[in-house]
Order: structure tokens, then C-alpha cells, then sequence
């Protein structure tokens, strides 16, 4: 479980992400999601990434999607895995 923000609403540890050739896959741990179905999020989906800083240590991304206009804050390990996929869509974030 891993933690994130979409939108305004931030998951403490009740965050699944997974890092897949299509996109970002999102799922909420079952006692949360209140019936919310998982998510994919296609890397096309993604028009801009930046720094989500946090005591002026990068450790956080912001993702903002296309459609819905809603950003993503996700932590660079967990984004680590989607260098190349990102790369792909002429992102270079770290």
C-alpha cells in the first residue's frame, strides 16, 4: 500500500499503484473504496509533469492528466518504474 494524492483527496497507505505498459493502474484498499473501481490511467493521458516539492527535498511528482483535468502527487519510487513509459511521451523528470 502506498500513499497519494488525486485530486484533493489524499490516500495514506490505502493507495495500490501499479506501473504497466498501458499506464498507471490506481485501486483504493477494499475497505475504502466505498465502490470506486480501479483505475488505468494511459501515459497519453499525462500532458505535464512537475516537481510536488516538499521542504525543498523533490521527493514527490505531480502528474496532471489531459481528461478529467485532475493532477496525480505521486512519490518518485513509486514513478521509477514508468521512466521509460514516460520517456515514451517526452517526459525527463528526474
Amino acid at each position: 500500500m502506498r500513499s497519494g494524492s488525486v485530486g484533493l483527496v489524499y490516500y495514506k497507505g490505502s493507495l495500490n499503484v501499479g506501473i504497466t505498459p498501458q499506464g498507471i493502474y490506481l485501486s483504493i484498499f477494499l475497505l475504502f473504496s466505498l465502490g470506486l473501481t480501479p483505475l488505468l490511467i494511459p501515459w497519453s493521458a499525462i500532458r505535464k509533469i512537475e516537481p510536488a516539492n516538499q521542504l525543498f527535498i523533490i521527493k514527490r511528482f505531480r502528474l496532471y492528466l489531459s481528461s478529467p483535468k485532475v493532477s496525480l502527487i505521486l512519490s518518485k519510487d513509486i514513478l521509477e518504474p514508468a521512466k521509460e513509459f514516460l520517456a515514451t511521451q517526452g517526459f525527463e523528470w528526474i
